[in-house]
């Protein structure tokens, strides 16, 4: 019979410390059940109203992501369940306020762990609202939700207009913040001011990425269930290293009164395997993508002998965790070329030693002499992927943005996203790939999407987008099957673009654009 024990019985302490307390209970005996019952959980540490503090008043600099979201930047955990093997932390009609900046739930170094229900919102929301209270030329004064000073960062705005009931990508950006008394800020615009009227909301976002709502990580059999995530200050779940993840039922949604969520992406998941299921789920206003699947190219940099090759990952912002990336043993890894990204040969994990910022690889046969200009990646470091019957709505970046070995999207609702709903390209600059081997997308319906036109430069697309990301175009796709899908994007040229692949399957589509509803590779060839 499965335990169950329940959080009431562990008094004493404030929220986190019972919280932690019944955890420590329950990892003695896999399998257990903790309920945390209804009500309102006021989950804070020192450490995290600190860096709160720190952000807001300038201390971290202008932009406070290339200080807090680095490898040795110390911060806290609110709910911790390293170790865990079989708990289900039931947290129905629970309501998690967080005070200060943290990883509010991690899910580390488990297995058949299994989170519901809980409620997940800020005490001081990591941006501040604006509420328009007079509009001029190219200018506008705001009402603040919470004071903010000259000195606190805003790295990311967005305008809420009530007449469209949306965002309006085209003036997303302003010029500057100036407080004029703590409580009203004088904004400047960069675009139209006569699109914005008085009660529009402007929302001032404080950092880019930090630690994230929920943390999945060297976990397997994994499942966040009717979770919701209402505001972070970085992205709502991320997973690194995760192996057979669910998320049925998980929202990234603005609480009531508010238009937008967390800070960057609503999910991300980096070198997981196994499965990827997401279905039921929906992402409305967060500041990025709405999925993010990937794996990383490694980037060569010291050859030890025949086999054996030092790598780094030089993405931009490094991974997503903050933690070194490394295949395993087994592992197929391609050797890419990084002008294309198209495989130039493939070969077999030997042995792994990996270090904070470096891995050595060695494979299962000779190198070629001459790596430059040459990446690594392995497709057995991306999941299959499911996303079903999930809703997108009203937020920066695409719907999903998508480097992995298979895929499959069904009966999903994208509207009024920022970019196009789905993009599927390895991407070069960021270094996060693979191509697909094979992607269907049926029975979705997306509208009015693709609007910001200047993050997209090449093409303004709509709907899908399948390409490769890189300086020069090869095919690093297999096939592609769009069937019985509605693509409504009359403000966009296209509502499909397909290249850099080999072949595609198109049945069903209703399709409305500006200009050529599809454009097609004449490389591309088509069932």
């Amino acid at each position: 019979m499965m335990r169950k024990i329940y959080l009431s019985d562990y008094p004493g302490g404030d929220d986190r410390e019972r919280i932690a307390a019944a955890l420590d209970d329950a990892r003695r005996v896999p399998g257990t059940t903790l309920v945390v019952e209804p009500g309102e959980y006021r989950i804070t540490t020192p450490r995290s109203r600190e860096i709160r503090r720190a952000l807001m008043c300038g201390e971290y600099g202008s932009d406070p992501e290339r200080v807090m979201f680095t490898p040795d930047f110390p911060y806290d955990r609110g709910i911790d369940l390293s170790g865990h093997v079989g708990t289900v932390v039931d947290g129905t009609g629970a309501r998690l306020m967080i005070d200060g900046f943290m990883e509010d739930i991690s899910i580390r170094d488990c297995e058949g762990v299994r989170v519901r229900g809980f409620e997940i919102d800020n005490v001081r929301k990591p941006y501040t609202k604006a509420v328009i209270e007079s509009v001029g030329d190219k200018a506008v004064k705001a009402r603040l939700s919470q004071p903010i000073t000259d000195k606190t960062p805003v790295v990311r705005t967005c305008i809420y207009s009530f007449e469209l009931g949306r965002f309006i990508p085209e003036i997303c950006d302003v010029d500057s913040v100036a407080s004029v008394d703590g409580e009203v800020a004088a904004i400047k615009l960069k675009g139209d001011s006569s699109r914005v009227s008085k009660g529009d909301e402007i929302y001032l976002c404080h950092t880019f990425h930090f630690r994230p709502s929920v943390l999945i990580e060297d976990a397997k059999n994994i499942t966040v269930e009717n979770v919701t995530v209402h505001s972070h200050s970085g992205m709502g779940l991320t997973a690194f290293h995760g192996e057979d993840i669910t998320l049925d039922g998980f929202r990234v949604v603005p609480a009531v009164g508010e238009h937008f969520s967390t800070n960057t992406d609503a999910t991300h998941f980096t070198s997981c395997r196994g499965y990827l299921k997401i279905k039921n789920c929906a992402f409305v206003g967060q500041g990025d993508d709405g999925i993010n699947v990937h794996t990383y190219y490694f980037t060569p940099e010291e050859r030890i002998d025949e086999k054996t090759v030092v790598l780094t990952i030089k993405s931009p912002t490094w991974t997503h965790t903050q933690r070194m990336d490394s295949p395993s043993v087994g592992d197929r890894f391609d050797l890419t070329d990084e002008r294309t990204l198209r495989v130039i040969d493939s070969f077999y994990v030997a042995s792994v030693a990996c270090d904070r910022r470096s891995c050595t690889v060695t494979l299962d046969r000779d190198l070629p002499r001459d790596l430059v200009g040459c990446l690594f990646a392995s497709p057995d470091m991306t999941p299959s992927l499911e996303v079903r019957g999930s809703s997108f709505r009203n937020h920066f970046a695409r719907g999903m943005t998508l480097k992995m070995r298979k895929c499959l999207i069904e009966n999903c609702e994208m509207t009024d996203l920022f970019e196009l709903p789905i993009k599927l390209a390895p991407e070069a600059y960021w270094r996060e790939g693979v191509g697909c081997e094979e992607m269907t997308v049926r029975n979705c319906t997306f509208k009015n999407c693709g609007r910001l036109k200047y993050c997209v430069p090449r093409f303004e697309c709509g709907g899908i987008e399948v390409f490769s990301d890189s300086p020069e175009h090869a095919a690093v796709h297999g096939r592609v099957t769009v069937e019985n899908n509605i693509i409504e994007c009359p403000e966009c040229d296209h509502a499909i673009m397909l290249r850099d692949l080999e072949r595609a399957s198109l049945s069903g589509n209703r399709l409305t654009s500006k200009g050529d509803p599809l454009v097609l590779d004449d490389k591309v060839k088509i069932k």
